[in-house]
């Protein structure tokens, strides 16, 4: 071996220079130099470039991709979530299909990605196959992203089926399948999981009221705040709270959406944007406009 590329390989200045690559330009200084010193044929080095490029441009980080002859299961699932994050959503799955291909078997970080790429029933359908044939049926995360993607094509009895299927309908699954019922309008099928989950935290209970909520059920979202509350089920999250004074803003509720604006203030939680365009909106419906224009006054932005 040349003995550049030896000193290369082993110098630690340069392998932070990798480590710290900060932008795109000089990603490709440190790739062109790779190829200039013989390193690109080396995997460390080619999956860190690979791992870099993907995050700042995707289409670079396919030419690198296809002059690397023996791809690991590293750099098809570095892929595949660079592709995750772009417009070219689906390519993800061509990707794993040419992963496929080679011989490579998926690992427990490809398929909660994989399936995020899926635009389509249809390849979501055949990325689910994937899932049952190498037993990832188990990974309760894998099996709430598939319910939450089947809810959202309108599939919604695949979603159940998935659900019914799984052996672990832990808080996560179970509210998944919460928000795909309510996202298409089955509120007694939600409530159904809900009542029947051996197990709440705040999270569900957010899911639930928001899903009274965007179904305009706001008394029940309320009534389940103040059960939740009753129940000391936590602390209610920033989504929960924004979900139950948009009930009381519908329906008039004053003395709840002021103690909620009280424990805000209480609990020093901060007020952005959204929550003080929602306390404008509450205190305004609600007939106090004095109050509405010192929120609005106070908010730095």
């Amino acid at each position: 071996m040349n003995r550049t590329i030896i000193y290369t390989i082993s110098n630690p200045q340069y392998l932070r220079m990798l480590e710290k690559c900060s932008t795109f330009d000089q990603l490709k200084q440190i790739h062109a130099q790779t190829i200039t010193v013989g390193l690109a044929r080396f995997t460390y080095i080619t999956s860190k470039l690979l791992a870099f490029s993907a995050i700042s441009d995707i289409d670079y980080a396919q030419t690198i991709l296809n002059q690397i002859s023996m791809p690991t299961i590293f750099d098809f699932n570095t892929m595949i979530l660079g592709y995750s994050k772009t417009s070219k959503q689906e390519m993800g799955v061509l990707i794993y299909a040419k992963m496929h291909n080679d011989g490579i078997k998926p690992n427990a970080r490809t398929f909660p990605v994989l399936i995020r790429t899926c635009n389509c029933l249809r390849s979501l359908r055949q990325v689910h196959g994937q899932v049952v044939k190498y037993g990832n049926v188990s990974d309760v995360y894998v099996t709430s992203l598939l319910i939450s993607m089947y809810s959202s094509y309108k599939a919604i009895e695949l979603a159940k089926q998935v659900f019914e299927e799984s052996a672990y309908k832990n808080v996560v699954c179970c509210t998944s399948l919460i928000t795909g019922c309510f996202s298409n309008g089955l509120i007694d099928d939600a409530c159904k999981v809900f009542d029947e989950m051996p197990e709440r935290n705040d999270v569900s209970y957010s899911a639930m009221i928001s899903g009274f909520v965007k179904n305009e059920l706001f008394n029940e979202a309320i009534q389940l705040y103040l059960r939740m509350i009753n129940c000391g089920v936590g602390n209610p999250n920033r989504s929960l709270l924004l979900s139950v004074l948009n009930a009381c803003s519908a329906v008039g509720a004053f003395e709840i959406g002021r103690s909620i604006h009280c424990q805000l203030v209480e609990e020093s939680f901060s007020v952005d944007v959204d929550f003080g365009t929602t306390l404008i909106d509450f205190y305004a419906k609600c007939g106090d406009i004095e109050k509405a224009k010192d929120i609005f006054n106070a908010m730095p932005y």
